[in-house]
């Protein structure tokens, strides 16, 4: 009889998928201690193209063989073709989240993660607190409904745990969509997955090695995102001036810095407590991160959005973008020699269609005042008309579950 090693089976099966992986760092300020067993994969590509519907005969050959590229359209990697992208998460619901962490984000336009565990604990003003939070935008994710190790209980405590978690979570802080969950101590496997993907839409790791940090768990998809990430080793017992606090809260952006856009990847920022230095006691047991730090880390994230094209975001809005690119497909069709039509296909059983996806479109050299029909409305040409060493091309965010636009080209 023969004889297939399971990992085999594994990589058959996610190729046969298409299953397309991506590239993620994770950053943290604390050790999660080892990872999970699940096999290392190795990331692939992530760009996505069109599909082509084949051209007339009567076209220009010019034009014919313009259309022959598969990738005059394409959706961008990131939110309005940002290099790379990152988040800010937080675990376990902490009153520091919503007192310290929340205002922070706000005040510097940025959204951030929570993932709350134990929801049944939360006193009415506590609960009103976090309510304002997503309120504010601010995505709530599900961190279990106790936080127990999820690979070292029963697979009914563990259905418990996620299912109940994420129930009560949205019923007590009035969430309306429970995309995203955080491993409990950054530990899962194989059995955790198959439940987690029974509730939620991904689910968020961490580790320094970082063999495995995020799935794509809904509906029968298996994407990971994987990457290496680093630690932010504040030593507790040396951490008696400031100073020197944000000399390493520095080394941690140049860190952040260089390997996102080098690597043009995703990183994220995993963090527990935060507290302002002056409280951070040198015989604590764990490393919480100072406010002072966090709010440097915050600072150089808005100047790297600026001068370097970063795109920051919520974790679910980041992996709803990926996943959606991957599963909406452009088709051009209806192509003549001086216009075409892109349609978008897509299961309509595929859930969480919900975030706008910015469109890249390559335009024939001979384009003459081009102009672009979306949603019944001709679009600002201003704003999305855009040129590089290629030539021109339109940049467009799209609303969610757009069913086609219309490109003329040649009035």
């Amino acid at each position: 009889m023969l004889y297939l090693n399971p990992l085999i089976l594994i990589e058959i099966y996610m190729i046969l998928k298409n299953i397309i992986y991506s590239s993620a760092l994770i950053l943290f300020s604390c050790d999660f201690g080892n990872d999970s067993d699940i096999p290392k994969i190795n990331s692939l590509d992530v760009s996505s193209s069109s599909f082509v519907e084949e051209s007339p005969n009567l076209l220009d050959k010019d034009l014919d063989l313009f259309f022959q590229d598969e990738h005059i359209v394409q959706w961008t990697n990131w939110p309005g073709d940002r290099s790379a992208g990152f988040s800010l998460t937080f675990d376990d619901g902490r009153l520091s989240h919503y007192q310290i962490v929340a205002p922070l984000l706000d005040k510097y336009k940025l959204k951030g993660t929570f993932f709350i565990t134990d929801p049944e604990r939360y006193l009415e003003e506590e609960i009103l607190a976090f309510k304002e939070v997503s309120k504010n935008n601010h995505e709530i994710g599900n961190h279990g409904y106790l936080h127990k190790n999820f690979t070292s209980i029963s697979i009914d405590s563990l259905e418990t745990l996620i299912k109940l978690g994420k129930e009560r979570v949205k019923e007590i802080f009035e969430v309306n969509e429970m995309f995203s969950l955080a491993y409990t101590f950054c530990k899962y496997n194989y059995k955790v997955i198959e439940v987690a993907r029974k509730h939620h839409g991904s689910a968020r790791s961490c580790g320094e090695t970082m063999r495995n940090s995020i799935n794509f768990l809904n509906e029968n998809e298996f994407y990971e995102l994987q990457g290496t990430g680093f630690a932010v080793n504040f030593d507790n017992s040396s951490r008696t001036n400031l100073d020197d606090e944000i000399k390493t809260a520095k080394s941690y952006v140049n860190n952040i810095r260089r390997q996102l856009f080098e690597e043009s990847s995703y990183g994220i920022f995993v963090a527990h407590e935060v507290m302002p230095f002056s409280e951070i006691s040198t015989d604590q047991s764990s490393a919480p991160f100072s406010t002072e730090a966090l709010e440097y880390l915050i600072q150089n994230l808005v100047e790297m959005k600026r001068t370097n094209n970063l795109w920051v975001g919520t974790y679910g809005h980041a992996i709803k973008y990926i996943k959606q690119t991957k599963t909406i497909q452009p088709l051009i069709k209806d192509i003549n020699n001086s216009s075409f039509k892109i349609e978008f296909q897509w299961d309509e059983e595929i859930k969480y269609i919900t975030v706008p996806l910015t469109l890249k479109i390559r335009l024939p050299s001979r384009s003459i005042n081009p102009n672009v029909f979306y949603e019944d409305q001709s679009l600002n040409m201003n704003n999305i008309l855009k040129k590089d060493s290629s030539g021109l091309y339109l940049l467009i965010t799209l609303n969610p579950k757009t069913k086609d636009l219309t490109i003329l080209f040649n009035k």
